[in-house]
């Protein structure tokens, strides 16, 4: 018997995604991202290597769990232990669409495929290897459950006789850490078997006729030891496994429902020698007819480890997998053009002003920021980028700054594709903030008519926020480019944009461009409109710089859509769009 020394229930509403009907409005992404705390579960889609059938069915069934088993506040991630390509992955988002793309990549690969770029690398010891990995990665998160949906045909070894029980092998002493790594971060394992009832018929009896009987008593065998190995894996992390069995749904369901509502309980145990033995726990109720879900027990640590110190500095704030809500914070982006095969990332942050401590020296309130970023792609990390703002308000500006907050405008140039932007600001020797953007960089080059990313500005946001720094769009727009997207029938917004056209002055043309603010279901409300000559073409950019001013006078409060779309008078008429949703109060 032990004293229960830590209760904390857990309760996220379960989201009923597959009894809504479809939405007759057009779904817009916003470009502003921030790190408002919110309950959601968090997934991680670990795929394995898998045979290209398997790959298919894999496909199929993941979409189904990201369209209608994921809330809106959850965040997943899809990484790959196998072969494959860091392009094919997907940080950490709850951007259903960033999602699926990753999982529609999934393919399965022969056994003769291209070199491992992922967690593993094949056998049993790569895939324990590969899985201590990921679980290290997760146990940085602190304070949340991870539910880790792993997607493999066998990991090849039974983690309890050969990790819990005893340590035989160089598999077997990976696979131990891995599960005292996972059980103390509190990561929950979930194999899938993709093969559903496909092989398992071979264990009823249906197997092959052409089969001798010692090599259909093998494959059986074989077999049942590769569902072994996915249930003891599922069983010592405290989940379930998916095997030979086609209820995909009721299998979705209860992994919702355990990451839902549960119980964390601690207590200090009576055996605390770090020996690194296996710890059985039982947790028993006294209500009849209840039946308790748990881990069966933990591997004790070796050593007595030291509390990991929290993240300080930005450049700490910035490897967190996750954003980080200590400082609120919310980030718009928008990319253009640039030299040479780079975009130019305009950015502005805008930091919670009472969440900033100010010293009074004399007349003037201080305080010293470290804003940083930077970028996840396919190729990797960026270098992080971090500099120091200065703060010295007079008695105005402050009040202006602790009401408003603080905006500071950045840009980063990278290569097109897509990124995660990690974006954060710390207070010197006080808390810490970041916020994880989503972001789409474009091949402005591709086509004959290319249009670049939306900012904004409004005569109320120019003069609310204390503002520093500067990007592309500085000098260009009224006012420093803002990332809030909520305005006054009062206001009066200014709307900058690029036009690249790419067709070039060979051939004389028009390019037609109409800014406009609709309803959400693309009902016009207010439209404006501009033409460049071919002529009149920025030789620099290749295109043309277009900035609309329009008022909002007599708009209704409600929810809008700001949408800017280009076209051309040769080359089939080319069109392009750009939208960004925003509301008015």
């Amino acid at each position: 018997m032990q004293a229960i020394t830590h209760f904390l229930p857990s309760y996220i509403p379960v989201d009923q995604l597959s009894q809504s009907s479809p939405s007759a409005k057009p779904f817009i992404e916003s470009d502003v991202q921030s790190n408002e705390p919110r309950e959601g579960r968090l997934y991680v889609i670990a795929v394995d290597d898998l045979r290209p059938e398997n790959g298919l069915r894999t496909r199929l069934f993941l979409r189904r769990f990201v369209e209608q088993f994921m809330g809106e506040n959850d965040l997943a991630a899809v990484v790959l232990i196998g072969h494959g390509r860091r392009s094919d992955t997907q940080e950490f988002t709850s951007n259903r669409r960033l999602l699926l793309r990753a999982i529609d990549l999934i393919s399965g690969w022969p056994t003769d495929g291209p070199p491992v770029l992922g967690f593993s690398r094949g056998g049993a010891r790569e895939r324990m290897a590969a899985l201590q990995e990921l679980v290290e990665f997760l146990a940085k998160i602190p304070s949340r459950r991870k539910a880790v949906l792993l997607l493999t045909e066998d990991i090849g070894l039974d983690v309890r006789t050969n990790a819990i029980d005893a340590s035989v092998s160089i598999a077997g002493d990976i696979a131990r850490e891995m599960i005292r790594t996972a059980l103390r971060a509190n990561v929950t394992m979930y194999p899938i078997d993709p093969n559903r009832l496909t092989l398992a018929d071979i264990v009823s009896g249906e197997s092959e006729s052409a089969l001798s009987i010692e090599m259909d008593r093998n494959r059986r065998q074989a077999e049942l030891s590769r569902v072994l190995n996915l249930r003891t894996l599922a069983d010592v992390t405290g989940g379930f496994a998916l095997v030979s069995s086609n209820d995909v749904d009721a299998a979705f369901e209860r992994l919702v429902r355990e990451n839902s509502v549960y119980y964390s309980l601690g207590y200090y145990s009576s055996q605390d020698k770090p020996d690194g033995k296996f710890r059985r726990l039982e947790v028993r109720v006294k209500r009849p007819g209840l039946r308790v879900h748990t881990i069966n027990g933990y591997l004790a640590p070796k050593e007595r480890n030291a509390d990991a110190p929290k993240p300080s500095g930005v450049v700490d704030v910035l490897r967190s997998p996750l954003a980080i809500s200590r400082i609120p914070m919310r980030v718009a982006a928008a990319a253009y053009k640039a030299d040479g095969d780079e975009v130019a990332v305009a950015g502005a942050v805008e930091v919670d002003g009472r969440a900033l401590e100010f010293d009074k020296k004399g007349d003037a309130f201080t305080a010293q920021l470290e804003v940083g970023y930077v970028a996840v792609g396919a190729n990797g990390i960026t270098p992080p980028v971090h500099y120091r703002v200065d703060l010295a308000l007079k008695p105005d500006t402050y009040e202006k700054a602790r009401k408003s907050g603080i905006r500071v405008l950045f840009e980063t140039r990278l290569r097109p594709g897509l990124y995660q932007l990690r974006v954060g600001v710390s207070q010197i020797g006080g808390v810490s903030g970041s916020v994880l953007y989503d972001l789409d960089v474009p091949d402005f080059t591709k086509s004959s008519l290319a249009v670049s990313g939306l900012s904004l500005v409004s005569a109320e946001t120019s003069g609310q926020h204390v503002s520093t720094g500067r990007n592309v769009t500085t000098g260009v727009m009224p006012g420093p480019m803002t990332a809030t997207r909520e305005f006054t029938a009062a206001d009066r917004i200014a709307i900058y944009t690029e036009v690249y056209d790419n067709i070039g002055e060979s051939s004389p043309h028009t390019v037609t461009v109409r800014a406009g603010l609709t309803t959400e279901n693309g009902v016009p409300v207010k439209t404006i409109v501009a033409e460049r000559s071919s002529a009149m073409m920025v030789r620099r950019q290749g295109g043309h710089r277009f900035l609309f001013e329009m008022p909002l006078s007599g708009v209704a409060a409600g929810p809008y859509v700001i949408h800017v779309e280009a076209n051309s008078t040769v080359d089939n008429r080319p069109t392009v769009s750009r939208s960004v949703p925003i509301r008015v109060r």
